[in-house]
Formats: C-alpha cells, sequence, structure tokens
C-alpha cells in the first residue's frame, strides 16, 4: 500500500498499451516505464492493459484518435473496477520518485499544465480520486470525446487549441465549465516533464515525458554530446541499463561520464596498463 502523510489507500497505475504486432520501439518503452514504476513506486498497483487497436472505418479519424477513444473508455472500465486512487499514465513516460505524495491534495482529478507550449495541456498523466465526482466527469469526457469522433467539424475546433483527441475533449470541458467535480492542476515541470521542461529536470521531478525529439534520441541512440536535454536521455538509458535492456555503463548525470566502467572497458584498461610494464 502506498501511503503518504494525509493520504492512506492503495494506490493503483493504470497505462494502457497498443499492440501493433509487436512493434519494438513502443515495447522498449513501455519495459522502462514498468521497471521506472517498480523501481520508484514499489507499492502501487501497476496495471498494463494491452489493446488491440481499434478498427478505423472512416478515412477522415486517425489512427491515434481511434485508440485515443478507445483509451478513455478503458480508463473507465478501469476505474469502475477497484476502489483503489488511480493514477492514468501513458507508457512513453519513466517515473523518478514516488507519486503518491499527489493524492494529500484536495481534488478529485488532478491533471498537468503546460507553461511555454501552445498546447496548454497534456494528457499523459491524470490523477484520480475514486469518488463518484471523479467518475462522473470521466464519463462526462469519455462523452464528449465520442461526440468529437463522430463530428469532425466540432473535434476540429478544439483539436486547433489543444491538439491530440482525449486533449481537445478535455480543453471542451475546461472551457465550457458545468461539472461539480474539485479539479487539481499540477505543474509538469514535476510532474509531466514534457518538452520545454527537459532542460529543467532536477531532484524534484517525478515524472519524465519521453515524448517527440526525446523519444527518438533514446530509441536511435543518438550521441547526447550538446545536447539541451541531456539529462532526460541519461535518466531513460540508466533505467533501460538496470532493467537489463541496454549493456552499457551507466552515466552520471550531471557530468555525463560512466559511474561504473563497463566489464568490457574494463579489460581493456587492464591490458593497456600490462602493456607499458613491458
Amino acid at each position: 500500500m502506498a501511503r503518504c502523510e494525509g493520504w492512506e489507500k492503495t494506490l493503483k497505475i493504470v497505462s494502457v498499451q497498443f499492440d501493433y504486432g509487436g512493434l519494438q520501439s513502443y515495447k522498449k518503452l513501455s519495459q522502462v516505464f514498468a521497471y521506472s514504476v517498480k523501481k520508484n513506486c514499489p507499492d502501487a498497483d501497476l496495471e498494463l492493459i494491452n489493446a488491440k487497436p481499434p478498427e478505423i472505418k472512416r478515412k477522415i479519424r486517425s489512427k491515434s484518435f481511434a485508440t485515443n477513444t478507445l483509451k478513455i473508455k478503458l480508463w473507465l472500465n478501469a476505474l469502475r473496477s477497484t476502489t483503489d486512487d488511480v493514477v492514468f499514465m501513458d507508457c512513453d513516460m519513466i517515473v523518478l520518485k514516488d507519486i503518491s505524495s499527489a493524492f494529500k491534495n484536495d481534488f478529485d482529478i488532478g491533471y498537468t499544465k503546460r507553461t511555454g507550449s501552445r498546447i496548454p495541456y497534456n494528457g499523459g498523466v491524470v490523477f484520480v480520486k475514486n469518488t463518484p465526482e471523479a467518475i462522473k466527469f470521466i464519463e462526462h469526457w469519455k462523452e464528449i470525446n465520442d461526440k468529437m469522433y463522430n463530428d469532425y467539424t466540432f473535434h476540429h475546433t478544439y483539436r486547433n487549441k489543444y491538439a491530440g483527441m482525449n486533449q481537445a475533449a478535455f480543453g471542451y470541458i475546461m472551457e465550457t465549465g458545468g461539472y461539480k467535480t474539485k479539479l487539481k492542476k499540477f505543474s509538469c515541470d514535476i510532474w509531466n516533464a514534457c518538452v520545454e521542461n527537459w532542460p529543467k529536470i532536477n531532484d524534484e521531478t517525478r515524472i519524465v515525458h519521453i515524448k517527440g525529439a526525446l523519444r527518438r534520441s533514446v530509441l536511435m541512440n543518438r550521441s547526447i554530446a550538446g545536447c539541451r536535454f541531456r539529462r532526460a536521455i541519461i535518466l531513460w538509458r540508466n533505467l533501460a541499463i538496470e532493467a537489463g535492456l541496454i549493456h552499457a555503463p551507466k552515466l552520471d548525470v550531471n557530468t555525463a561520464t560512466p559511474i561504473t566502467p563497463h566489464p568490457l572497458i574494463r579489460k581493456v584498461r587492464g591490458l593497456r596498463r600490462s602493456r607499458r610494464r613491458y
């Protein structure tokens, strides 16, 4: 049971993942995500929902819109099936610290607000206290999401402001109101570090979103020299190394130098030293 001062309940972390025929990139992201949760939130109950991608019957709806629409349905099913408080998270993330402390705040739904970005919200992390009000909010969110999926004009209006499908529906709800749910805004700097937050990652950061350029950097093993989000890359790679997915020495996040040399590096260094003796 995850506990923090002012809150004593079981915490459940739920991540919906879509199986695109063994796509290795997302498989690796998911494995590192799961490892980071187990390492840094050991008392949380992790549920990975491996879903079959929905069929797209109309050409005007993209694959991501269809999966977003199914994802929020699976969220609602997961919430209804438990009495635990829940954090819905994308699998392209890493958890750096225990996140149960978020629940000592007074809210039904917690969301992350971006700063310095045209898109104000990111739906990669949603904190949900399992209250009737929270369930009603997710139901309403799903209802708006479904309407947008079936009405291109309605969706297009809000997609331009908020992007995606879930975020567009959430943005609509935030604009129009009409709900009695207690909402809590969490800073992306700490709880969902996105593009504009990567250079500012520090010891207070709890969640990093591995998206866009950062995702390409970690999956393609690009050089970190001079990279403005080097720290984020090192944090992900070190977790992947600990999980046994990458075979290399871990790096110090501040200096980018190896913490413990790889066995092969130690062997080569030993050979060099032995040659100097002769």
